[in-house]
């Protein structure tokens, strides 16, 4: 599934959220299990300030923060433990280089 907010073409499993055109592609699925592909879940962006990502289990418990927008989570704990399948959640902060603040939140699934 798809869900498109804006103007760009997209990709299998990914929402854009937009305030620019492709300011902020975020996927709501990745596979980090060994195969080279789609191994990290990465939040792709452009024209940022600012950046800030938290991933989130189901109880709550931020597993994994980036404040860079070149960053991404691989599926693993910050002790480097493999975190297990399911549905996790995100809170993304950005500036623009423009000054306005978005916040994203969202679920993403992690398969194995």
């Amino acid at each position: 599934m798809v869900d498109v907010i804006g103007f760009c073409n997209t990709a299998s499993a990914q929402s854009i959220i937009t305030t620019d055109p492709c300011l902020v592609i975020i996927p709501n699925v990745f596979t980090p299990n060994g195969d080279g592909l789609n191994e990290i879940f990465v939040v792709r962006s452009r024209h940022l300030k600012s950046f800030e990502a938290r991933i989130f289990n189901r109880w709550g418990q931020q597993v994994y923060y980036w404040d860079t927008p070149n960053g991404g989570w691989d599926g693993r704990t910050v002790s480097g433990l493999e975190s297990p399948e399911g549905t996790y959640f995100y809170s993304i902060n950005v500036i623009t280089k423009d000054g306005d603040e978005e916040q994203y939140q969202g679920t993403l699934m992690l398969k194995r």
